[in-house]
This record gives C-alpha cells, sequence and structure tokens, in this order.
C-alpha cells in the first residue's frame, strides 16, 4: 500500500517562503520517497501559494521603489534611473525561481502532480449557497476544489488494480491519501463530509502537520542510528550480496566486457569502508510491522583475471561512447575500484530498540559515488 501525501496551502505558508529549506519538508519528503510513499503537489495549492508570493514580493519591492523615489529627491544622491524597469524585469524571474522551486523536490527531482477535478457545477452551486447557511464564515470555494481533488484521486486508488504492461500483468494495491492541513473544516465542516459520503472511500485522512505524520509513520526511532545499521550490516554481509552479480562491475571497467562479463573469474574482492548515506524508520502499510531502510556508499575494489587483450587496447583507446573507466593494474588485470550506492531494508524490534532482521534489496552499479 503506497502512502500519497497532499499538503495544504496553510501548511507551505507554515513552512514559509524558504519551505525547500524546511527540515520538515526536507524530511518529509525524502521519507516518502525512501519507503512506501509519494508528496504530491496540488496545481490549485500551487497557484495559491504562488498568488502568495506574489503579494508579499509586490509589498517588498513597492517599499523599495519607495524608498528610491525619496532619495530622488535627495539633491545629493545619485539614484539609477532604470530601477523600476529592473524591478519588474526582476520581480517576474524571481516568481518563475520561486514556482520552479515549488515544482521539484528539496533532493531536486520533479514533484508529481495533484490535478483538479472536472467540478460538476450544480454541485458547486449548491456548495457555495449552503456554505452561506453554515456557522463556518471561512469555507472557502478554493476549500473545495482542493478536497474535491484529493477524495477524487482516493477513489481512484481506492481498490486494488491489475494494469498489463506489454505480456506482464502487475497488481497495484490500494493506497492511503494523507491530507496535511491547518484548515480544521476539512474534518469538522459538515459539507466536506458529506462530500466524502458522496465518494464512499475509507482511504482518506487529515493530519495537522508534517511532524504529526512523521511521527504516525514511525519516522522518529531515534534507537536506530547509522552505528546500529553498520553493526548489522558489516562489510563482509555486503560482499556476499555483491557476490550475487559481482560480474556487472566488469561491464563498467570497459564496454568490451559488455557480453561476457560474467564470463570472468574473479581473484580479489574486498570492502574497505562502509558509510551510512541516510536511513529512515517506517510503518509499512501494508502489514504495520516496523521496518527500516537505508542507503550505504561502499567502497569496493573487485579484481578480475589478467586480460592482456583487453589491456593492449585500453592503452590505444582514447574514447568511448559508455562509462568505461579502462583500469588495469600492473599484472594486466582489470579492476573496479569505486564507491557504489547500496539499498537495505529489515524489520525494528520496538520492544528491543534493535533491529531484527536485514534484507538486501538493490545496489547501483552504474552510480559511482563521489571519493
Amino acid at each position: 500500500m503506497a502512502n500519497y501525501v497532499v499538503l495544504d496551502t496553510s501548511i507551505y505558508r507554515e513552512l514559509g517562503l524558504k519551505f525547500s529549506e524546511h527540515l520538515d519538508y526536507k524530511n518529509l519528503c525524502a521519507f516518502t520517497i525512501n519507503t512506501d510513499g509519494e508528496v504530491l503537489l496540488s496545481l490549485i495549492v500551487f497557484e495559491e501559494f504562488t498568488s502568495y508570493y506574489r503579494s508579499v514580493l509586490n509589498s517588498k519591492t513597492s517599499s523599495y521603489l519607495k524608498a528610491n523615489k525619496d532619495l530622488i529627491r535627495d539633491p545629493f544622491f545619485k539614484s539609477p534611473v532604470d530601477l523600476e524597469k529592473n524591478i519588474a524585469s526582476e520581480f517576474e524571474k524571481a516568481v518563475e525561481l520561486f514556482r520552479n522551486t515549488l515544482k521539484n523536490e528539496p533532493q531536486g527531482g520533479p514533484m508529481s502532480i495533484l490535478r483538479p477535478t472536472m467540478i460538476n457545477g450544480l454541485e458547486l452551486t449548491k456548495f457555495i449557497l449552503n456554505s452561506k447557511e453554515t456557522e463556518e464564515s471561512n469555507v472557502q470555494i478554493r476549500d473545495y476544489l482542493i478536497w474535491d481533488s484529493v477524495l477524487a484521486f482516493a477513489k481512484e486508488e481506492s481498490e486494488d488494480r491489475i494494469e498489463k504492461f506489454a505480456r506482464r500483468k502487475v497488481t497495484f494495491e490500494k493506497s492511503l491519501i494523507t491530507f496535511i492541513t491547518k484548515d480544521k473544516g476539512f474534518e469538522k465542516n459538515i459539507l466536506f463530509q458529506n462530500l466524502l459520503k458522496q465518494y464512499d472511500i475509507d482511504n482518506v485522512e487529515v493530519l495537522k502537520s508534517i511532524p504529526e505524520f512523521l511521527e504516525k509513520k514511525g519516522f522518529y526511532f531515534d534507537f536506530v542510528t547509522t552505528d546500529l545499521i553498520k553493526k548489522k550490516i558489516p562489510p563482509e554481509r555486503i560482499l556476499k550480496d555483491l557476490n550475487k552479480d559481482i560480474g556487472a562491475l566488469l561491464s563498467y571497467v570497459s564496454e568490451r566486457y559488455h557480453k561476457n562479463c560474467y564470463e570472468k573469474k574473479v581473484e580479489e574482492a574486498e570492502i574497505s569502508k562502509v558509510e551510512v548515506l541516510e536511513h529512515y524508520t517506517y510503518i509499512d502499510s501494508k502489514d504495520g510491522k516496523h521496518k527500516f531502510t537505508s542507503h550505504l556508499k561502499v567502497w569496493i575494489n573487485v579484481v578480475f583475471e589478467k586480460d592482456e587483450h583487453g589491456y593492449q587496447e585500453s592503452l590505444e583507446r582514447k574514447t568511448s561512447q559508455w562509462r568505461s573507466l579502462e583500469t588495469y593494474d600492473h599484472l594486466k588485470r582489470p579492476f573496479f575500484n569505486k564507491p557504489l550506492l547500496f539499498f537495505y531494508g529489515g524489520l525494528v524490534n520496538v520492544q528491543r530498540r534493535s533491529i531484527k532482521s536485514v534484507r538486501f534489496l538493490d545496489y547501483m552499479p552504474d552510480m559511482f559515488l563521489d571519493e
């Protein structure tokens, strides 16, 4: 079961204009990507938060221009003539930069989009008329539009489904949609609750803050540390897992081994260093178990059997369309000596405050991390 998270405008405003640098936001995006979830950006929230930024920026630039006009009247101060023209240009650049930042996760990847629904005009009219009769004076149409888009998406994800890709059939399980907002109306307002009943779904939850979400999903198990992970995943364990596909590394030494990388004998293999880049604890939405996931930077040195012909070719070759290392030792043996990214996960024992079991997930031979 996947966990999709949608943030209301009120949450973005609480994070501030430097939201992408806020620790809660960065933790949320990284946590969901690395466990079983994803943060979705509502296009309605996107436009509303952009409008808010425009108003803030307009206030700042207006104050700046007013101060400049006061300086122009000073007989001894030389004020820039084209200031207003430059301000207008920089204003639009700033707004575009803000929008681009909002569209992307802190790690740099594009944010997935939650699009608004095709609203039924009659239903919207009923909402507007009914909202005037309720005690809630702050009910807004944009709240209705956001809520409707969240519920419509939740409806799509409310049941298991099977999709066919070529000859393969892939099962997508029912997902949970979490809407995080400071506005209490989404939970308490009768109009919003009636809309929830109309969609007839049970896979939507409303939370008040990002920390509440992270705590509920098991993010704050502080006893799972980098030291504990390194203890539970020693180099010899990593090497054993690597041996299942160690031949793939030879194909990165040179493209000449692409077709026969698994035929060459490994003469030496060692791991000199392991560093935990990041790790997360979480409660698996599918089975309710406490788990962890971790990314390890592993320094690997693998030496393959001697290849004199390949060695001579490497001396002659100057360029390659592939990412070939062309590394050979003094015995003319091809070798791979680069740090790689490994993925591990497993079960957490909360009572004993330890890691119960470890599972090798994958490694990326094509990702050579910086030394």
